[in-house]
């Protein structure tokens, strides 16, 4: 909601038959200005700002790895330890 711009968004990938699928928060760098409203907004302190490609700085966040062929975060299945897991809140 503090974005101006609208460059945050929740999306919904991987829809099953039964339209489930997996949800996240997104955020849009090619739409992000870089007013850093979301990270003051934010009170998890899961949003901060990054460089691009094209050393832009823009909002970024964990997108759970959702353009990866695998499907799982990175962060998941790298854990030596196996701590980590995704569960779903429903």
């Amino acid at each position: 909601a503090a974005c101006p711009v609208g460059a945050i968004e929740r999306r919904t990938w991987n829809e099953d038959e039964k339209g489930h699928g997996q949800s996240g928060i997104i955020v849009n760098e090619d739409t992000c200005i870089g007013c850093k409203e979301c990270v003051l907004a934010c009170p998890f302190g899961a949003v901060w700002m990054a460089p691009t490609k094209a050393q832009r700085m823009v909002a970024t966040k964990c997108d759970l790895c959702v353009t990866t062929e695998e499907g799982t975060p990175a962060c998941v299945s790298g854990c030596p330890k196996k701590a980590l897991r995704v569960v779903s809140l429903r």
